[in-house]
């Protein structure tokens, strides 16, 4: 029995570290913001989200979906927040100045003989995985005009191989999904924000 549970252990530590994501940097990262876009007077602002995720060909199912858009939810907001320039309101707020909805559209691929032939052989075998993602932001006033659009793209490459675990501290799989998802929000910001979008609002 003691075997048996280390040997689960084992295959867990393996699954776990032998996984290492890498951005191609389509998009600028953008660590924070500058603090001179900060305002005193704040965007009150809604957020929707979109969300279209596509693995391998598959949309991915409500439950699954509903849970991503969530955590994708709340990824977006923190860039808005961040940002200075936005307060972050319910979407039937009296306050709301405009509304920006987000189309995430995520695609993930990768090739079904290899993710067997990697999980057979214990991750001797490497496997790559490609997430396309797709950020397509539009702001819109209250009386429901388009006053303007932005659209990112970014791709995360992850490579699936026991010996990725001393890249891991580095590039950690999920942490640079995040990252990507956040940077991608606030670089359709600062392009916003350059295109003078929300002068008036501001004022």
């Amino acid at each position: 029995m003691k075997n048996i549970s280390k040997l689960i252990s084992l295959l867990l530590l393996v699954t776990l570290s032998s996984c290492a994501a890498w951005r191609a940097e389509e998009t600028m990262k953008i660590s924070k913001f500058p603090a001179e876009i900060a305002k005193k007077s704040k965007v009150k602002a809604s957020i929707n989200l979109i969300l279209h995720e596509v693995h391998t060909g598959k949309a991915l199912d409500i439950a699954k979906s509903k849970e991503t858009k969530q955590a994708s939810l709340d990824l977006i907001k923190k860039a808005y927040n961040e940002s200075g320039v936005f307060e972050i309101v319910d979407q039937d707020s009296p306050s709301k100045q405009i509304s920006i909805e987000i189309s995430l559209v995520k695609k993930v691929e990768s090739s079904l003989t290899r993710d067997f032939l990697t999980a057979v052989t214990l991750y001797l075998v490497p496997k790559r995985t490609s997430e396309y993602y797709t950020v397509n932001t539009k702001f819109i006033d209250k009386t429901g005009v388009l006053i303007g659009m932005v659209e990112k793209k970014e791709t995360v490459v992850m490579w699936h191989q026991l010996f990725m675990a001393f890249a891991l501290p580095f590039n950690y799989p999920s942490t640079t999904k995040s990252e990507t998802l956040i940077d991608l929000n606030r670089a359709s910001i600062m392009d916003a924000y350059t295109d003078g979008l929300f002068v008036e609002l501001e004022n």
